[in-house]
């Protein structure tokens, strides 16, 4: 028994095998102590802001759904009251819920302006009125007074309405589901928000006093429980209230849409806590038989894999690194396109400015294509040496424009990775092109220098021509056109370094970062 517990018996093989039984057998102890609670514990928290977030959803929805009804009911009453008013003009008969009447005339009555009134001011639910109309009438010192019931302005209303609704009770529907809960909406009084009673009234005379279910909701009753108007208007737009319906835990958020001098409107949900706590429950049951398989399987995969791991890694990087050199050759080859189609553009194009614009777009992908052509070319995909890249971008640029220009090229033995060449491809780019097409005009010896040094972490590019240098009404550093704004962008945001500008018997450009 005594060597059956001594390690140093076992071979190698067993050995490994046994730190991996002994690692999973840790591993899982620590999954079932520390990482279960607090995985019930986000999948409680999860469960309840994707509730959250659904309710959010559903109050923009219901905001749209009502400016939508308010903007048809406006339309279609503006409309019903112009057709009204042409009809009085001709006199053609009313419609049936129109009546008209004679009377006295009196300078404190506005002519030819619709005026509401309701049937009964003291009720919350204002939508029985009439629309009232007075004109100048052909009896003597008489008004014509038409009045209008409010349901003929609003006949399509119903229909849209009914429409929209629908929509609405499937967002409630949805949030059903996920909760097994409620969700409504209700008009509150506002007589009664600091009312300490119980919301919920069976009486349907008091509860139309209070409140009034929305006909957008697919509910009969509220289900608010004990709580009362001031508990709901005070925690409207926060977080759940916890209370208990019909014995049980219960959350309820209350969202408040809209109100005015009247009333609140009121997006309510209501969900049981018990539908968020059985993730608690399950979760264990799903993650422990899944754990046990992962253990016996992670145990025989993971001691044949580490004999070959080493030897995998090795080929996976050199597999990546054949992968990302074929990418940076078909990007290269992609550019080389891109710019072969650009240069047959240009060869249509009559016009000079187009054909000037084409032409610095060429080259500024020029730049790109040569960048990836030398990625491609490299050994060392995150060590490109600079000398060779700059000196064959500038070349390759003079080869367009002259050949007449003198180039010195004073560049350290420098490597970089893509994100600093690039950027400074670019730059050089610009300001060389500028140098061929503007310094040089009538210069018998132009001449062009570009420097690249590198001193404690540090670089510094210069570019400085003999040539008449930037024109004194231009700002470099707040210039609006394109090529001195690039130079400025790429300088301090790509690069985080500055740009200096001076001119000494010729334009000087020094980018350090």
């Amino acid at each position: 028994m005594s060597k059956l517990l001594k390690i140093t018996n076992y071979s190698l093989n067993i050995k490994i095998f046994l730190s991996f039984f002994l690692l999973g057998l840790l591993l899982l102890t620590i999954l079932f102590l520390l990482i279960i609670p607090q995985m019930q514990l986000e999948q409680h928290q999860s469960a309840q802001n994707k509730l959250e977030q659904m309710i959010k959803l559903t109050k923009e929805q219901v905001l749209l759904a009502g400016k939508s009804i308010q903007m048809q009911s406006k339309l279609e009453i503006s409309e019903t009251k112009h057709k009204i008013e042409l009809d009085i003009v001709k006199n053609k008969p009313l419609p049936k819920m129109c009546q008209k009447v004679y009377i006295p005339y009196s300078d404190t009555i506005i002519l030819n302006t619709w005026e509401k009134k309701y049937k009964d001011d003291n009720n919350f639910n204002k939508r029985d009125y009439h629309n009232i109309f007075y004109t100048q009438s052909s009896k003597k010192s008489m008004l014509s007074k038409i009045s209008c019931h409010s349901s003929i302005f609003n006949k399509n209303h119903s229909t849209f309405e009914k429409d929209i609704k629908q929509n609405i009770q499937k967002s409630f529907a949805l949030t059903s589901q996920i909760h097994k809960g409620t969700s409504y909406l209700i008009w509150l009084n506002k007589k009664y928000q600091n009312d300490n009673t119980p919301l919920y009234e069976e009486n349907e005379i008091e509860r139309k006093q209070k409140y009034i279910i929305s006909n957008i909701s697919n509910v009969k009753r509220i289900y608010t429980a004990s709580l009362s108007p001031k508990e709901i208007i005070q925690n409207s737009n926060k977080a759940p209230i916890s209370h208990k319906l019909n014995n049980k835990d219960t959350l309820t958020w209350v969202n408040i849409i809209n109100q005015n001098d009247r009333y609140y409107f009121i997006l309510i949900t209501t969900a049981y806590q018990e539908n968020f706590d059985k993730y608690k429950d399950s979760i264990f049951w799903k993650i422990f038989p899944a754990s046990i398989i992962a253990l016996i399987c992670a145990i025989f995969v993971g001691f044949f894999i580490f004999k070959h791991l080493l030897k995998a890694l090795q080929n996976s990087i050199e597999e990546k690194e054949i992968l990302l050199k074929e990418i940076h050759h078909r990007v290269k080859n992609n550019l080389a396109l891109t710019i072969s189609l650009i240069k047959l553009q240009q060869h249509k194009v009559e016009d000079t400015n187009t054909k000037k614009i084409l032409k610095d777009i060429q080259e500024r992908i020029y730049t790109m294509e040569l960048l990836h052509r030398k990625l491609y070319e490299s050994k060392n995909l995150n060590h490109i040496l600079v000398k060779d890249y700059i000196e064959n971008l500038v070349l390759d640029i003079a080869k367009t424009y002259t050949n007449k220009v003198k180039i010195n090229f004073n560049i350290d033995e420098i490597y970089c990775n893509i994100e600093t060449v690039l950027p400074c491809a670019l730059i050089v780019n610009e300001i060389v092109t500028n140098s061929f097409k503007y310094a040089f005009l009538n210069h018998t010896k132009p001449t062009l220098s570009i420097k690249v040094t590198k001193n404690n972490n540090r670089y510094e590019l210069c570019i400085k021509d003999n040539g008449i240098g930037v024109p004194s009404h231009i700002d470099v550093y707040k210039t609006k056109t394109l090529g001195l704004k690039l130079i400025n962008s790429i300088a301090k945001q790509q690069l985080k370094g500055e740009l200096i500008y001076k001119y000494d018997k010729g334009a000087v450009f020094i980018i350090r970062f």
